[in-house]
């Protein structure tokens, strides 16, 4: 009689043993509902944040618009300090990833539908489906009259590449500084003359017709000249000043 007790007492407790544990199991599923994004190192519930922030319209540069939360909105919401003085990168779960500056990430959005982000100065490249996770880092950047770049953008930018080859027979394959330079809007270029800064502080001035002829190239973070001498071709440049 007694063991026949004891039976049914381990019964008992293993049946409510088991409702414990399914129990924690779905309170644990409740409390990881996601998708989750993490914005400079914070995890981040997506449903909750759209939830939060209040949304933006932008017209993408391929005439779509799109309606998501500011990206400067997220970062804002946390530790980062200084945000203008460090560039971004978006990490999408397959690994692809693009940097942005501060100025980029102003003006673009996140949007909810394959949690994607939109820039409106920027092309498809930066359409960033299933974003993981946004860092700040510091990048590469160049600063066109007054603009900051991160180094690769104005080669994602612009389309058409140009190859020239130096009277060594060496080829060079890059864009046109003018075009880097019309990316800003620049009025009346050929009115101005254009002084291209080293990160050493070395520095060479050049005319618009030379800017229409010569490329900005990523190797080296340089320029090259078809008919200027080389003491104009400026390594690991780090403005382009408008003068």
């Amino acid at each position: 009689m007694g063991g026949a007790r004891s039976r049914m007492l381990m019964v008992l407790l293993m049946v409510l043993s088991a409702g414990l544990i399914a129990g924690c199991a779905e309170d644990d599923e409740v409390g990881s509902e996601g998708p989750f994004i993490t914005v400079a190192g914070e995890r981040m519930d997506i449903s909750v944040l759209f939830d939060t922030y209040g949304m933006k319209t932008i017209e993408g540069s391929n005439g779509v618009e799109y309606t998501g939360i500011s990206l400067s909105d997220l970062i804002n919401g946390t530790s980062v300090q200084e945000p203008w003085s460090v560039q971004f990168r978006i990490n999408a779960s397959d690994g692809y990833s693009k940097e942005v500056t501060w100025g980029d990430m102003l003006e673009g959005v996140l949007v909810r539908e394959s949690t994607m982000t939109a820039f409106p100065n920027l092309p498809g490249k930066y359409r960033i489906k299933d974003v993981e996770s946004i860092d700040p880092v510091k990048a590469d950047t160049i600063m066109v009259n007054g603009h900051l770049f991160v180094w690769q953008q104005p080669f994602d930018i612009i389309e058409e590449k140009l190859t020239l080859e130096d009277n060594e027979s060496n080829m060079y394959e890059g864009v046109r500084l003018s075009d880097v330079v019309n990316l800003t809007g620049i009025s009346e270029p050929s009115s101005h003359q254009f002084n291209i800064i080293g990160a050493e502080g070395y520095n060479m001035t050049v005319r618009w017709q030379d800017m229409l002829e010569g490329i900005l190239i990523l190797d080296g973070r340089r320029c090259m000249f078809r008919t200027l001498e080389k003491a104009f071709w400026v390594s690991d440049i780090a403005e382009i000043e408008v003068v």
